[in-house]
């Protein structure tokens, strides 16, 4: 009986616990469902709302759907990294900008205002030469003094000239984006004598096919030292070849520049200029006034015309790719046109004429060792020829007005090159070496070979940056490349303490 009364109460007590488990199950199974319900319409509240917050953003920036659906600007190369290819990777004006999550209207005030930055580069020079000695030594063949100005522009560019004290330059540059279609660059350049526009151009941003257009007056492609900046360079001064076929203003023309980015695996650009012509050391475009009884018939022609138009034609190819740690660049660049150089005003006066071809070839190769660290050697050939040539000379008393004596058939075949070893050895740190010379300058006046004498330089810098926007560089060199009026080599030590500060918006440097 007792068993029977206690089997009851078990099947009670069970059937209880059954009928309230059932009850919490079927009110967890509501409170579920009542959730669901709730996150259903949150979703279809934010689908509304989003439906309208692009129907405004369809208003205020109608260009958004467009620019979106633009390619984006060919984006620089590591190894190129030239400042206008740097700019055009930059965000585009007419693309909505993103502040506290909210777009606003692309052409306010603040995107307007263009970046500018302020170079400034002096140097303390201790040169065992005498002002007045050095600036009368010349590179024969090339030019004749380092102090004398052709059409305004001496050789040495007021660089590092004067012992003591050198102000060199400073620049003001200007980018920015002039809408979605174009950047716009320009550099004043400075010095204690005036100011010029040093370039000003504009390049095209989203042209299809992996090509760009730059036409203004910018320094040429031509080589790999050319298109850089004067404080971009490794060290202080230009290579001699450098120097004597461009001019320290390098080749830096007015004209139109197309380039191709092939779609390959490793970095592949095209690019051809179409250039004035106006270059003061190998090409040029003024008719020269020439008048003489001497002249032989009809070999005159090549100075009583004029170059109308653009006289000078380049174009190059450059590629770069990676061999395990290290990156490699390489160039090969080639330009013709016609040479124009009066020189009557000069002490001796005289004038060339002819076509001008030079060659340029150039390798560099940088090996990471880590982070901060690497080696980088750098190299450049170039090579003028100038054919078809006439050289006109005038006795000193005669001002280049008349009796000039017109010689045919000069023909002159000369190159050099610089080769360069820069070792970053510490974050802040860089020390380097380079050896530059001139190795053949033969000219050929009238059948007869004059082999002018050439010479070369040695040098060795340590510098310390402070940070991207500062450098203070010791520079050491044996220089051997330099002649008196009489062609006689003379040989000196110069010490350069050279300081570059940079203020502003400031590209990042090249590889």
């Amino acid at each position: 009986m007792k068993k029977t009364k206690l089997s009851l109460a078990i099947s009670l007590l069970v059937a209880g616990f059954s009928a309230y488990a059932s009850d919490d199950l079927s009110a967890l199974k509501a409170q579920i469902a009542a959730q669901q319900a709730q996150l259903e319409k949150m979703m279809q509240q934010m689908q509304a709302l989003e439906a309208k917050a692009q129907k405004v953003e369809a208003v205020v920036a109608p260009t958004a759907a467009t620019a979106s659906s633009t390619p984006a600007p060919k984006a620089a190369s590591g190894y190129q990294g030239s400042l206008d290819q740097t700019r055009a990777a930059s965000r585009r004006l007419s693309d909505p900008v993103k502040v506290g999550g909210i777009k606003r209207n692309p052409f306010s005030g603040s995107n307007m205002n263009p970046d500018v930055a302020l170079i400034l580069d002096g140097s303390y020079v201790n040169r065992s030469q005498s002002n007045s000695d050095y600036g009368a030594l010349g590179m024969p063949g090339f030019f004749h003094e380092l102090g004398g100005e052709h059409e305004g522009h001496s050789h040495g560019h007021g660089f590092n000239m004067n012992n003591g004290f050198n102000l060199n330059y400073a620049e003001l540059a200007f980018s920015a984006a002039v809408d979605r279609y174009f950047d716009l660059f320009a550099v004043i350049h400075a010095g204690e004598e005036g100011a010029e526009v040093e370039e000003a151009y504009a390049n095209t941003r989203s042209l299809p096919f992996n090509t760009q257009l730059k036409f203004g007056k910018f320094l040429s492609g031509f080589g790999r030292l050319n298109g850089q900046h004067h404080h971009y360079w490794d060290f202080a001064d230009q290579p001699l070849i450098y120097q004597g076929v461009f001019g320290s203003h390098g080749l830096l023309e007015k004209g139109v520049q197309a380039t191709w980015l092939a779609p390959t695996r490793n970095y592949l650009l095209f690019g051809a200029e179409v250039l004035q012509g106006e270059n003061e050391q190998s090409f040029g475009t003024k008719a020269i006034n020439v008048q003489s009884d001497k002249t032989v018939a009809d070999k005159d022609t090549a100075f009583a015309s004029q170059v109308d138009g653009a006289g000078l034609a380049v174009g190059f190819v450059k590629t770069g790719f990676d061999i395990g740690k290290s990156s490699w660049m390489a160039g090969v660049s080639y330009g013709a046109g016609k040479m124009r150089l009066d020189h009557t005003s000069d002490e001796h006066p005289h004038a060339k004429a002819g076509s001008v071809a030079i060659t340029g070839l150039d390798l560099t190769g940088k090996y990471f060792l880590d982070a901060t660290r690497y080696v980088m050697w750098q190299s450049e050939y170039i090579k003028r020829e100038l054919t078809d040539g006439q050289v006109a000379t005038y006795p000193s008393n005669s001002g280049g007005a008349s009796d000039g004596l017109i010689t045919p058939k000069l023909s002159q075949n000369q190159s050099g090159y610089y080769s360069q070893l820069i070792w970053k050895f510490a974050p802040q740190w860089r020390t380097g070496l380079r050896y530059d010379a001139i190795d053949q300058n033969s000219i050929k006046v009238a059948g007869t070979d004059k082999n002018m004498p050439y010479g070369d330089r040695n040098t060795v810098m340590v510098e310390y940056n402070p940070t991207e926007f500062s450098r203070i560089r010791l520079q050491y060199a044996q220089n051997g490349a330099f002649f008196t009026e009489e062609n006689e080599r003379k040989r000196f030590d110069e010490v350069l303490l050279q300081f570059n500060m940079a203020i502003g918006a400031h590209g990042a440097h090249s590889f």
